[in-house]
């Protein structure tokens, strides 16, 4: 009974297969026949291919891997392995540790580290940029041909036997997976199930349990088995194609290619995210996105590679490993180009459009005009009714017409491609186009001026016939008035009104014309572009951030950003509310824009914000989506450490929690070690020469450094202290930022700048200090002894000397004194022998003044100190013996008020002698008839020597006349010696009084 139900299902198991055959018969056909007709779903890509030419140590890649740091990795047959962070790989191979160089499979586990397997030798472990262990196969094991890690962290291998790893050590599963294979297994992990395909069998393991579930076998070899995130199983053939297992219904999957369905061999399976399903296969890669699949082979530029594992990077770039052609990656750059489509690939198109039916049209300086429909190219030349086979320029109408601008006259060609010629511009070079909202079609040509055609009146009309010859390029400004570009310069109308403006313009030559979104109007020449601001135009160049000078396009996109096409690339060009330039990406090759030259006036963008160029390489697009908006988090790595250029053994750092590098996140260095290197990278895929970095060593710079492509940093003659040094990817807003803690230790002072050293010299200094200030002190007390002992003896010597010519200047006085005072006597005596009143009063007058100059001399020889005479002594006695000698009665009272003073003796004498001629003319004349005569005197002196006498009486006074004119020999005297003291003297007479105000100086 049981062999009857055997042979009853082998027979209907037959009998679906044959079923199943005639059905993939009718899905080829039918795939074969959509394949052409949907072929436009597909588009072009942008491939990078990498072999050893580029440095990767073999062609023929096993398996293609995406680690946690975002580095690509390769398994060889031959070479080893290798890391690719888009720039460059590092290989490791057996000279570096590896167990052999035929490496299978490769894996990464929880750490971080590298698991690898080979075809002889055991399993290998990278960590920190280096093999750091190999786990033996266990005695018996003829080998493991892949890797896996499930969800929980654990590697697993599949060979002839089943094993994970746990602590580095292998342990083997219980499955029926047993030797002969056809093919080596396959394991792939889905949350708690492990999937193993080999032969025509596939188990399934829990991976907690780490016991088989099921196994079942089908009628094919297996390849490859997946599961997708709906829960679909799909199982990759190595004869059979592509299979899904739907609620346990099989069905072939009909994949698009040249090749049977049947025949066509599936080697790996990966899903993208959560939308793309890729099928690598022997002839090529698939990619089911929806209900469509599209195949990558020769007619998208991927090439028929036998693929063996596929994988895509944080950028979404897909990465195919091949047998004998290297890695394959399929780069999400901004640009794709029509290399493939005739026409579309020709250096010299210089009109782009598309119509309303999403063709795509593109314009030839010499062979007419080729439409993109459904990937097949149509061709309208003047077999077809065009005036001429060079296109210059495209407009579509609001009636969905395409208005063709040609060398030799105008046509507009109708939805369904015919042809009909405008007569009015037959042989006219028309070299630009615009059509106005309001359906109004602006006609420029070369030599012929600028047109209007009208539809709501039918009418054909030249503008501006005077002013414009050549139109090379037009646009409208926000309010729909129109700007011109001609050889003189730019041509603006306004409400009907024209007006030129060629102020400051490098070249007035205008190949481009546009509004930006602000209104500003910007021109494009061979010099620069320029902003028309006012009546003139700003000008900006190479030097203010464009690739180029020659501009070939200008336009302003949907977005408000400004594009500018030249000969070096493509410009975008961010601006501000104030159409100020804010910022400038260049895009070029390594940008995807591989063209490079652009051609004039070459541009489309589409209502979904595509934009074609034409360049000398054919028509490239731009797709928004991938237009290096830096969304994406860029890992950026510190990879190297340089001591003096030369590259260290991160053995020697101290320091610890070591990178993948072997670089530790706090570094130590010795003092000496100041002249540091750092290398970095970024892990970028889509354009990693264009790359920028900046970077900043805390506690050293001030700012971040500009930004540059270059991969290192150098610092020299780093002082002692604590740094940390990061580095990012420039303008990159998601970019991470690699770091390292650095301190640079002090160093040890030298032995004069220790501490016991500076003790020792301070107690030095002290004890020299000590003893040579003993020392000269001793010296001074002898010296002091000595010098008082001479100036004892000298002082002894000047007071004697002082004594005796204090005796002999005082026997001076003294003699003087009696000489003056015998000149008294004689003129006493002659008095008694004359009896003229006169003559007595001219005797009485200068016996006074003799006597006032004798007093002095009396003061000198009385007083021990010659240079201190008591003023007030000496002038209450003069007076007192003035008034003696003319007041006989005693009835004259003095008024003295006389403080100390200091008066020089060479002032004293003439100031004593106007003093005794004022108390005389006040005894002779002032007082007489006065019942209380008085004299009074004041003498006065500051700190400054400033001396003030007033001197009088209070007599009747006299006639002013006589002082004015010096009519007495007493008033002229008085002025005299007031002359010779350098002083003011001035008379006063006023309540019965009369004095005499002398001031002078005297030395103090």
């Amino acid at each position: 009974m049981t062999i009857l139900v055997e042979n009853t299902k082998v027979k209907l198991e037959k009998a679906c297969l044959k079923l199943s055959k005639y059905i993939n018969i009718l899905f080829l056909v039918l795939t074969i026949m959509s394949s052409f007709i949907s072929k436009i779903w597909g588009q072009e890509v942008n491939i990078a291919q990498y072999s050893v030419g580029q440095g990767l140590p073999q062609s023929q890649v096993n398996k293609i891997f995406i680690d946690s740091r975002g580095m690509l990795w390769t398994a060889t047959s031959g070479g080893g392995i290798a890391s690719f962070d888009g720039m460059s790989f590092t290989t490791y191979d057996e000279s570096s540790g590896l167990a052999g160089n035929i490496v299978l499979d490769i894996e990464e586990d929880q750490k971080g580290r590298i698991f690898t397997i080979s075809t002889w030798g055991d399993i290998s472990i990278l960590e920190n940029n280096k093999i750091s262990k190999i786990i033996p196969y266990p005695e018996g094991y003829t080998g493991f041909s892949t890797l896996e890690k499930d969800s929980y962290g654990t590697i697993w291998l599949a060979g002839n036997k089943l094993c994970y790893i746990e602590n580095d050590q292998i342990i083997e599963v219980a499955s029926d997976l047993k030797l002969p294979f056809t093919h080596n297994p396959n394991i792939k992990c889905f949350g708690d199930i492990l999937l193993v395909a080999f032969n025509d069998r596939i188990l399934t393991i829990d991976v907690k349990s780490k016991k088989q579930i099921k196994s079942k076998s089908y009628p094919f070899e297996i390849i490859v088995a997946f599961f997708d995130n709906n829960n679909v199983l799909y199982i990759g053939t190595e004869a059979n194609g592509l299979y899904k297992e739907v609620n346990n219904q099989l069905f072939q999957v009909q994949l698009p290619s040249n090749h049977s369905t049947s025949s066509i061999s599936i080697t790996d399976i990966f899903q993208q995210n959560n939308n793309k399903i890729w099928f690598a296969s022997k002839k090529g890669a698939y990619c089911k996105e929806n209900d469509e699949i599209v195949y990558y082979a020769n007619d998208k530029g991927v090439g028929e590679y036998d693929i063996t594992s596929i994988c895509f990077d944080e950028q979404e770039n897909i990465w195919l490993g091949t047998k004998g052609e290297g890695i394959v990656g399929i780069v999400n750059t901004p640009f794709t180009y029509f290399n493939n489509y005739d026409g579309f690939n020709k250096p010299d198109n210089f009109a782009i459009i598309k119509d309303h039916q999403n063709r795509l049209w593109t314009g030839n300086n010499e062979k007419g005009i080729f439409i993109l429909e459904n990937e097949n190219v149509i061709t309208l030349t003047k077999e077809n009714g065009l005036p001429d086979n060079g296109i210059r320029t495209f407009a579509r109408s609001n009636d969905n017409f395409i208005w063709t601008g040609t060398k030799k006259g105008l046509c507009k060609i109708s939805p369904d491609l015919k042809v009909t010629v405008i007569p009015e511009f037959k042989d006219m070079y028309v070299k630009s186009l615009l059509i106005s909202k309001y359906g109004v079609i602006y006609v420029g040509t070369i030599g012929d001026g600028l047109w209007e055609i009208n539809h709501e009146n039918n009418s054909i009309k030249k503008l501006y016939d005077s002013e414009i010859k050549n139109v090379h390029s037009l646009c409208f400004d926000l309010k729909e008035n129109l700007v011109i570009g001609t050889n003189y310069g730019c041509h603006y109308i306004k409400n009907g009104e024209i007006t030129f403006y060629k102020e400051n313009l490098k070249n007035t030559y205008i190949g481009n014309v546009t509004c930006d979104k602000n209104g500003k109007i910007w021109v494009g020449t061979d010099r620069s572009i320029s902003r028309l601001d006012d009546n003139k135009f700003t000008n900006f160049d190479i030097s203010d951030g464009l690739i180029s000078d020659v501009i070939y396009i200008l336009f302003t996109d949907s977005d408000g950003n400004l594009w500018s096409g030249s000969n070096k690339g493509l410009d975008k060009i961010t601006l501000d509310n104030n159409s100020n330039i804010v910022n400038i990406k260049h895009f070029g090759y390594s940008e995807g824009f591989k063209g490079i030259e652009t051609n004039a006036k070459a541009y489309y963008e589409c209502e979904s914000k595509e934009i074609y160029f034409a360049t000398v390489s054919g028509i490239h697009k731009y797709n928004p989506k991938h237009g290096y908006n830096f969304s994406y988090n860029t890992p950026v790595y510190i990879n190297k450490i340089k001591l003096f250029l030369e590259e260290i053994d991160e053995s020697n750092l101290n320091g610890s929690s070591k990178s993948w590098f072997g670089i530790p996140q706090n570094l130590t260095l010795e003092p000496d070690q100041n002249h540091i290197t750092f290398e970095f990278f970024a892990v970028d895929y889509l354009n990693p020469k264009g790359v920028e970095y900046t970077y900043f060593l805390e506690g050293f710079d001030k700012n971040w450094s500009p930004p540059t492509k270059l991969r290192t940093a150098v610092y020299s003659n780093l002082p002692s202290g604590n740094y940390v040094f990061k580095v990012k990817q420039h303008g990159n807003n998601f970019s991470q930022i690699a770091s390292i803690n650095l301190k640079v230790k002090t160093l040890p002072p030298p032995f004069y700048k220790t501490i016991w050293f500076l003790m020792l010299v301070m107690i030095s200094i002290v004890i020299i200090v000590y003893y040579f200030t003993e020392y000269r002190t001793y010296k001074l007390k002898n010296q002091q002894a000595y010098l008082e002992s001479k100036i004892e003896e000298r002082t002894l010597e000047i007071q004697e000397s002082e004594k005796e010519k204090i005796v002999l200047l005082q026997e001076v006085h003294h003699r003087v004194k009696n000489n003056l005072q015998i000149i008294i006597s004689l003129f006493s005596l002659q008095s008694h022998f004359t009896e003229n009143k006169e003559a007595l009063e001219l005797f009485r007058n200068s016996q006074n003044r003799i006597r006032t100059m004798s007093k002095i001399h009396e003061k000198l020889y009385e007083t021990k100190d010659l240079s201190d005479i008591s003023i007030e002594e000496y002038i209450t006695e003069l007076i007192d013996d003035i008034i003696a000698s003319y007041d006989i009665k005693n009835q004259v009272k003095v008024n003295a008020k006389i403080e100390k003073c200091n008066i020089p003796l060479d002032d004293l004498t003439p100031f004593a002698l106007i003093i005794n001629e004022i108390i005389t003319n006040s005894l002779k004349y002032g007082l007489k008839e006065v019942e209380q005569p008085e004299v009074f005197i004041s003498i006065s002196q500051t700190v400054i020597g400033d001396t003030t006498l007033i001197c009088g009486d209070n007599g009747k006074g006299f006639d002013e006349k006589i002082w004015i004119d010096h009519q007495t020999m007493g008033m002229e005297l008085i002025k005299t010696l007031a002359d010779q003291l350098d002083g003011e003297i001035k008379l006063t007479q006023e309540d019965n009084k009369t004095f005499y105000t002398l001031k002078f100086k005297t030395r103090i």
